[in-house]
């Protein structure tokens, strides 16, 4: 089951083009990972933009499907400040700059398992731990979630 997610600000999950930090770059169709420094050096998974993001970093995800590992306890754990964007075009457009979240999906999903099998999958593909949303009690917490659709 898809879920398209559209929230507003908060949590640094989404949309700040205007990043002080550095800028990661994520494409599922590079053949092997680079260092994640533009779209040719693209890292092919979300986790090592994850593993090398700090705070005021912004990642860019093109369009794919992006999966937290191959244990069903494996997760994509947010980090505090750092930006992660989907709905890029990637490497394998003319112009891997492009923007549009509508034509560029970018999927997180659980299903690491037999397609058809939810007993597999992910038990929880995305958390957030270690960052303010993840400490928030009894507090409204806003998540912006731009453009990544979940899959579970």
């Amino acid at each position: 089951m898809r879920k398209q997610l559209f929230a507003t600000a908060g949590l640094s999950l989404g949309i700040t083009l205007s990043a002080a930090g550095d800028t990661w770059y994520v494409d599922d169709s590079v053949s092997t990972s680079g260092d994640g420094s533009g779209w040719t050096q693209a890292f092919k998974t979300l986790q090592e933009g994850l593993a090398e993001a700090n705070a005021g970093d912004e990642i860019r995800v093109a369009q794919g499907i992006y999966k937290p590992g191959t244990s069903q306890g494996d997760t994509f754990e947010l980090l505090e400040d750092v930006d992660v964007i989907g709905g890029w075009a990637g490497l394998g457009a003319s112009n891997p700059d492009d923007y549009d979240p509508a034509l560029y999906v970018t999927i997180l999903s659980g299903n690491i398992g037999n397609a058809g099998d939810e007993t597999d999958n992910s038990y929880i593909v995305v958390t957030a731990n270690d960052t303010d949303i993840g400490r928030q009690q009894n507090r409204r917490v806003e998540l912006t979630l731009v453009p990544l659709t979940l899959e579970t």
